[in-house]
């Protein structure tokens, strides 16, 4: 049975907002300038429970239609 999810998907991040504002070289780069530039954002949703956020993602994936 094939899987319902991409398995390269983090599910506890996809309720955040797209925090590029540019194109980057890497994911280190991405991860640098996000967290330089959104402390504030990351923090907001990073106060959610994982498990919590977790459901959430999953619920959306499946409610999307």
């Amino acid at each position: 049975m094939p899987g319902l999810i991409n398995a390269h998907d983090h599910l506890q991040f996809a309720l955040h907002p797209r925090l590029a504002d540019r194109t980057h070289r890497n994911y280190v780069d991405w991860g640098t300038d996000i967290h330089n530039k959104f402390p504030d954002v990351i923090a907001k949703h990073r106060i959610v429970p994982k498990e919590v956020r977790l459901w959430w993602a999953a619920y959306g994936i499946f409610s999307a239609e």
